[in-house]
């Protein structure tokens, strides 16, 4: 088996109140995906947040390449959030509050990976 591909059979056995929770915060992320496209269109940055963006996939794929195993907990993403909230509303101000938390929870206890 190809180690990067993830089994989502799992999924099929998840009661109506995980699907709902899974479904909503999808919908979190894609309404936080559009506020910040726009908020970064209109403050005429969009190219360079675009630009840091594959950057960043870049980084983090030439680097999973090169191991065994990728893991990467929920602190490190929130970090990878952090990165693209450099925009000031109060949503994204909000946003940014949410996931700095997550990161200093998560840093706090499990310390850093590997990766940087």
């Amino acid at each position: 088996m190809d180690k990067f591909v993830i089994d989502w059979h799992f999924m099929k056995d998840w009661p109506a109140a995980l699907w709902a929770v899974f479904l909503s915060m999808i919908a979190l992320i894609g309404a936080f995906l559009v506020i910040l496209f726009n908020h970064y269109r209109h403050a005429n940055v969009l190219r360079e947040y675009a630009i840091w963006g594959v950057l960043l996939f870049a980084y983090f794929y030439i680097r999973s390449r090169f191991c065994d195993e990728v893991h990467i907990h929920h602190y490190t993403l929130s970090m990878i959030v952090l990165s693209f909230t450099g925009y000031q509303s109060a949503f994204v101000t909000t946003i940014c509050g949410v996931f700095n938390g997550i990161m200093i929870e998560g840093a706090s206890f499990w310390g850093y990976d590997p990766v940087f």
